[in-house]
């Protein structure tokens, strides 16, 4: 759902920066909301059982393997790295998901969701707000000054 909203809101976004360019680069770079959501059952799993070994080579792995294509990317003459951002947190998922054996179950509980909404809605609100202050910055100056 967040990514059908990102894909729909990115030629608006494009025009808020009057840049038509921006359009295809978040539509490709919200991908990372589907593969991080897919990673954060694993990490919330490796956390949970103090696996830290298996979420640092996760991590050092996705950032090597981001690191080579961006350098070479760049080499090359590319402009937006929206392949090493998006490669690195694939690595990530794919390093996490194939060392660590554990899979989600195909069951839903509404008295689960409920018990974990009653809580969990006040910290996506908080870090919303926390998000949103944080990067108020980054979106008045993109509005602001030429991308030069």
């Amino acid at each position: 759902i967040l990514y059908a909203g990102m894909f729909i809101a990115a030629p608006y976004i494009a025009l808020f920066y009057k840049d038509t360019t921006l359009t295809p680069v978040i539509r490709v770079i919200s991908l990372t909301i589907v593969i991080s959501g897919v990673k954060g059952i694993q990490q919330a799993y490796v956390s949970k059982n103090m696996l830290f070994k298996r979420f640092f080579f996760s991590t050092i792995g996705g950032t090597i393997f981001s690191a080579v294509l961006g350098i070479a990317m760049a080499y090359m003459g590319f402009g937006v790295l929206v392949a090493q951002q998006l490669s690195n947190t694939a690595i990530d998922t794919l390093i996490l998901w194939l060392t660590v054996k554990w899979r989600p179950k195909k069951m839903f509980s509404f008295e689960r969701l409920k018990g974990l909404f009653s809580f969990g809605w006040k910290l996506l609100v908080s870090s919303l707000l926390d998000t949103a202050y944080n990067n108020l910055r980054n979106l008045i100056i993109g509005k602001l000054y030429s991308s030069s």
